[in-house]
């Protein structure tokens, strides 16, 4: 681009043709003979044929100084072209330069700016893999919890079978109690003893007969066992129903008097 831009200023101090250049010397030299002539106005009345010697030399010299005016413009036209190729050159050389500066400032910009992108993308990607660890934890502890719940839940439920099953026997005693009522009236103080022990009889542990009833056993609801014979017991020693689980019973204090 710097040499287009500079191409009409050297077409315009191209050296014009050798022809013009020696038409422009002639006429420089006519002026110079017309000028000598001027000065010399006794010359110029003498008939031409007596001094051929000396219009020779003068012709001679005339044509030197036209040669040494053709060769000083050549000379200059030389130098200043010379001159325009060295700054063009020089211009060539600072555009190509800054051209490099700003495509290296441009490279350090882009460079900087994607340096900094990543850095930010890590610094997020970091912060989603903590949050996921702590979500990751909180669902483990959601669900622990959950599974507690459910096991707490499914205590209840074996409790509140364990406490039906328990009344309804509370129930059915009470009724067979109120049935025989009128012949335990009739009865004399030895039977009604005998009736006390076989009651206490009831709630003894069916398996050492020693330790008071304080187990439920599962899925029958029988409360037969004490706590210590529970832990040994596979199946129920009333119907023989294979044990599944075990709630602690609820000792219930009844007084008939």
């Amino acid at each position: 681009m710097a040499v287009h831009a500079f191409s009409p200023v050297l077409r315009a101090i191209r050296a014009p043709p050798a022809g013009d250049l020696i038409e422009a010397a002639a006429a420089t030299g006519g002026i110079g003979e017309q000028a000598e002539q001027k000065k010399r106005p006794h010359a110029m009345l003498l008939p031409a044929g007596d001094f051929d010697g000396e219009s020779e030399l003068a012709n001679g010299a005339s044509v030197k100084r036209r040669r040494s005016t053709v060769n000083g413009n050549y000379n200059l036209f030389h130098a200043q072209s010379a001159e325009v190729e060295t700054l063009v050159q020089i211009h060539q050389q600072q555009l190509r330069a800054g051209v490099a500066e700003i495509l290296r400032r441009h490279g350090q910009a882009l460079a900087a700016a994607a340096e900094s992108w990543i850095r930010e993308k890590d610094e997020q990607l970091d912060r989603l893999c903590r949050v996921n660890s702590a979500l990751q934890q909180n669902l483990i502890t959601v669900f622990s919890q959950n599974q507690q719940l459910i096991a707490a839940a499914r205590r209840s439920e074996a409790v509140a079978a364990a406490l039906r099953g328990h009344l309804e026997h509370i129930i059915s005693r009470n009724d067979a109690a109120a049935g025989d009522q009128e012949s335990c009236a009739d009865n004399d103080a030895q039977s009604c003893c005998r009736g006390a022990g076989e009651e206490e009889w009831r709630f003894r542990c069916r398996v050492c007969g020693e330790r008071e009833a304080a187990v439920v056993l599962l899925p029958c609801r029988h409360l037969c066992v004490c706590q210590f014979c529970e832990a040994v017991a596979g199946e129920c020693p009333c119907c023989r129903q294979a044990k599944s689980a075990a709630v602690q019973g609820i000792q219930v204090d009844l007084n008939f008097g």
